[in-house]
């Protein structure tokens, strides 16, 4: 099989290839390479070592690894072994991977819960705020499947400087204890909501993942009301929701949804969380019957990406002709995914909605559209972290995250960086989000009813 096939194959989350390299040699100890235990001078060696050189014989530029990766890993290396626990070593070395000044870049510690990263990422944000257990308690209700995804029925988004709650899934857990659009977000399970804090993670998917989990399971968030500025708590369960848990080599598990509806005007609205293989069948499923219709909404807001080649099939539901979707350059082999038109596309007019964190495989999708002009774009500019990248474990048991591979958008533009602007700027605004207004879904109704 030709590499190129082979590239083609490997799947990308939040534009990552999952390439797992573990095997090669046994990890170390467990309880070594998490710090503060003897012997850990050389698990940070060891690490640091293995970090160096994978960046360099991988990363996307020959010329970024040959010189300017060089330098500064002399500069870290120091720092590096001197280390004497995990979160310092973690510390010294996605500092050094910063300094690439790329997205995808990034260390983790050995496989862990998948709050333990988002813990590690805030406190070196400075935010002295912990995050509490998950709740023991279970619901009463008979769960059938506790293997499943669930989540109280938040959908939550940054609206300025603050996260707020964006939507309410009608008989959800929030919609039962009165949780509206609009209500600031000002913690979850202890933690302080603080976008004013940056971390390596956004804001919007910490909120997410801390507000989803195993059903039956509690979560305590507490609440502002925009108009009263009354403050509350609420408990609320985690319901099943219709989807699966994903699961790429060493990364926590995740999962995406996918939402769709008629609005008013006769215009389909689709929502999709993240770029994965159910979101795109439940995709094709939708566009193959969909009644007639005088356009379609398609939200990508704080979606983060997926598979880098779902790009190619979501606009292929979306065109009659094949189109150009981009460049991808790894070190001189390049690919160029195109998108093939399906019998069951839809060709009409088409609004995209976007935001600052709609990242990587949902970027490609928007960038391609717009290039096109198969669709207008409302909202902000995109989170512009457009590179593809492996996930690898190391022979410590941490985690290494490394960009590879360059994206170019078929306009010859690129993504990294810069983001995909929208064609139209609306800014979210909260106190509309309390009218039950989402202004930048607004702009799109109206300029799809000014299509007809």
């Amino acid at each position: 099989m030709s590499r190129s096939i082979v590239i083609i194959l490997l799947l990308l989350t939040q534009g990552s290839v999952f390439n797992i390299l573990a095997g090669n040699k046994a990890p170390l100890s467990v309880t070594s390479a998490r710090g503060d235990s003897p012997g850990f001078s050389q698990i940070a060696l060891t690490t640091f070592t293995e970090v160096r050189d994978i960046i360099s014989k991988r990363h996307f530029s020959t010329d970024t690894s040959s010189r300017q990766w060089g330098e500064i890993c002399k500069k870290y290396e120091p720092m590096a072994t001197r280390s004497r626990s995990q979160k310092e070593l973690l510390a010294v070395l996605n500092r050094m991977c910063g300094e690439l000044k790329q997205s995808h870049f990034q260390v983790m510690p050995p496989v862990g819960r998948s709050h333990r990263k988002i813990k590690s990422s805030l406190r070196s944000s400075g935010n002295p705020t912990e995050i509490n257990d998950i709740p023991k308690t279970r619901s009463s209700k008979a769960v059938t499947n506790l293997n499943v995804p669930a989540d109280t029925g938040i959908r939550a988004t940054q609206a300025g400087d603050i996260i707020c709650v964006h939507r309410v899934r009608p008989g959800s857990p929030a919609a039962k204890a009165k949780v509206v659009p609009g209500d600031q977000i000002l913690e979850v399970r202890g933690l302080r909501i603080n976008p004013g804090n940056e971390v390596d993670i956004p804001w919007t998917f910490i909120v997410r993942r801390l507000l989803s989990g195993r059903p039956g399971t509690f979560v305590t968030v507490k609440l502002l009301d925009p108009n009263t500025k009354k403050i509350r708590t609420v408990k609320l369960e985690k319901e099943p929701l219709d989807t699966q848990w994903i699961k790429f080599g060493v990364l926590p598990r995740t999962f995406g949804t996918f939402t769709y509806k008629i609005l008013p005007g006769n215009i389909a609205y689709i929502y999709i969380s993240h770029c994965f293989l159910p979101q795109i069948v439940k995709f094709r499923e939708t566009i193959g019957e969909l009644p007639e219709i005088n356009g379609i909404i398609l939200d990508l807001r704080d979606n983060p990406g997926g598979m880098l080649l779902s790009a190619s099939g979501f606009v292929g539901l979306l065109c009659d002709k094949q189109l150009d979707i981009g460049k991808l350059d790894m070190r001189g082999l390049i690919l160029t995914p195109k998108a093939y038109p399906q019998a069951e596309a839809y060709t009409g007019p088409v609004a995209v909605l976007i935001n600052r964190d709609t990242g990587s495989a949902a970027e490609i999708m928007a960038a391609a559209l717009q290039d096109h002009k198969r669709a207008a774009l409302f909202g902000e500019t995109t989170s512009g972290k457009c590179l593809q990248s492996e996930f690898m474990q190391l022979s410590t048991g941490y985690r290494l995250q490394a960009a590879t591979g360059d994206y170019v958008r078929s306009s010859g533009k690129r993504i990294e960086g810069t983001g995909v602007a929208p064609d139209y700027p609306v800014k979210l605004d909260q106190k509309s989000l309390s009218r039950n207004h989402d202004t930048v879904l607004d702009a799109a109704k109206q300029y799809l009813k000014n299509r007809k």
